[in-house]
């Protein structure tokens, strides 16, 4: 499996530098495989010569994104002459917003999902659930929806009333204002702790600004053994996913791209070092190949920072022979 996925990675390369040059602007999402149908005719091109050599047809033939590279260039299948065919196509025939804004959205209740903008037949349906918003289009917004059976995603189309923007700074524009007046500087805040150095009250402080809980539970303390999840958490949050204790590096870091997969800007992430000990976080983003997170005393000085970790970075072996992460778990407001 492994040598597949690094051989569509290197045609994705070869294919976006030597056919298409720099023109695309990267997709950033990760939410693949991805099932999705187009709104209008689209052109595939061959995985090894990139040379067009068929299309999709409109909201008949069902495309499965495997695959999406930093030029705009997608890679995956849809119906041929004689079955399925794996190609190369522009992201940006699929995705009506090619810049992605990763709007999270609430769908209440139950509500189809339209194949196209303007089509009648449906690709699927949500029912009380977060949705990402790709683009809003008039009075339609295309959406991304995860699996019921958790194996991939869909993309669609719903009215815009279903998933309305949210009223007032949405938790991700607070968190850019909390970076922006954090960033580069000490936690010394005795407000919150006479013990400065708590990378878990930090978080805390930059999760209560968000959503207004001033504590979300217990067990952050090094001679917890699982100190990767946290005890006596209050109703007003749930875990979302966890990776438990775990050495083996490389299993790790896919069980980690797994659980960042569901992370929303604004959740609390709990983990356990390699040593033992335990850190807090406020997830950020994903990056093409890993993520970001804010918080204080990774420096062991109370050091305030943005942080940029590739999957291979959270699984690295340190200079003292351990697993830098272990286990980690993720915390979301209610």
């Amino acid at each position: 499996m492994c040598n597949v996925k690094n051989f569509l990675a290197a045609m994705l390369l070869v294919f976006a530098v030597t056919v298409f040059g720099n023109a695309e602007a990267a997709i950033v999402t990760d939410k693949v495989p991805l099932q999705c149908y187009v709104d209008h005719k689209v052109t595939s091109y061959d995985t090894g010569s990139g040379q067009a050599v068929g299309w999709i047809d409109a909201e008949v033939d069902l495309v499965r994104i495997t695959g999406i590279g930093d030029n705009g260039v997608a890679i995956g299948t849809h119906p041929g002459r004689n079955g399925t065919v794996e190609r190369l196509f522009w992201a940006r025939d699929v995705f009506a917003d090619t810049n992605y804004s990763n709007r999270i959205a609430h769908v209440n209740g139950y509500q189809q999902v339209y194949r196209t903008q303007n089509s009648g037949s449906t690709i699927g349906s949500v029912r009380d659930e977060d949705v990402t918003v790709v683009a809003d289009n008039g009075n339609r917004a295309q959406i991304i929806y995860r699996l019921d059976n958790g194996t991939g995603y869909k993309m669609g189309w719903v009215p815009s009333s279903v998933v309305p923007p949210n009223p007032g700074p949405t938790p991700n524009n607070k968190l850019q204002d909390l970076i922006n007046r954090w960033n580069g500087h000490r936690w010394v805040d005795h407000t919150y702790s006479q013990n400065s150095k708590q990378c878990k009250e930090f978080a805390q402080y930059i999760f209560n600004e968000l959503y207004g809980i001033p504590g979300v539970g217990s067990g952050s303390t090094s001679d917890n053994p699982t100190n990767w999840r946290l005890n006596n958490t209050p109703s007003s949050i749930y875990q979302v996913a966890e990776v438990p204790e775990n050495r083996n590096a490389s299993q790790a870091k896919e069980q980690f791209r797994n659980l960042f997969a569901q992370a929303q800007p604004g959740d609390f992430i709990q983990i356990k070092r390699g040593h033992g000990g335990a850190h807090s976080a406020i997830f950020v983003g994903r990056t093409g190949n890993g993520i970001q997170w804010f918080d204080a005393n990774a420096d062991g000085n109370n050091g305030i920072k943005l942080q940029t970790y590739s999957y291979d970075d959270l699984v690295r072996t340190t200079s003292r022979g351990y697993q830098w992460n272990v286990a980690m778990s993720l915390y979301r407001a209610r």
